[in-house]
């Protein structure tokens, strides 16, 4: 969005250039109430188009960005975000894998929302609002059920923390089949 903004401004400035004659009659039309043309010289008016062309591509291009205050949630994951949990037999009923996500910022970190990859996942975490420099456990639990064969569960937690307001934790492994006992 900026980029065009500032493309259709050296384009003004070019044209103003160019077609001089043209680009004062323009711009006075346009800028009357603001500029007395008259009174300007050529290159004043280069100049300040060239400026308000600056001016106005800066502001989109920092209308973009996200101000980072010193007072914000942050955080960051300690240890690991993917567990591979390996081969396991399906009659063991749920597996689970414990991973910790701190609050690094100078507020509270607030975790709003959870949701899992399906039903057969729940995620427990016992405290949504986290101050600064604590941690909290985020339980993954996976429901093996009848399942057989590799499976990557997921939670995403959506939180308050800028710039990057949410996380993804991994569970993976590969169910396989309960073996039979022959007697």
């Amino acid at each position: 969005m900026s980029i065009a903004y500032i493309l259709s401004g050296l384009k003004i400035v070019f044209l103003t250039m160019t077609y001089s004659k043209d680009c004062e009659k323009f711009i006075k039309m346009r800028f009357h109430k603001i500029i007395d043309i008259d009174s300007f010289g050529f290159m004043k008016t280069n100049f300040f188009i060239f400026s308000l062309m600056l001016c106005y591509g800066l502001n989109a291009w920092a209308g973009d960005k996200v101000a980072v205050s010193d007072s914000c949630a942050r955080f960051e994951i300690q240890g690991q975000y993917l567990y591979d949990i390996g081969d396991i037999y399906s009659g063991i009923g749920s597996v689970s894998a414990s991973y910790c996500l701190k609050s690094t910022g100078n507020a509270p970190l607030i975790i709003i929302s959870s949701s899992t990859s399906c039903p057969c996942t729940t995620a427990f975490y016992d405290q949504d609002v986290i101050l600064p420099e604590d941690s909290v456990e985020i339980l993954l639990t996976y429901n093996i059920q009848s399942h057989v064969g590799p499976f990557l569960q997921s939670v995403l937690l959506k939180t308050n923390a800028v710039p990057k307001d949410y996380v993804w934790f991994y569970l993976k492994g590969n169910v396989k089949k309960e073996p039979e006992n022959n007697q």
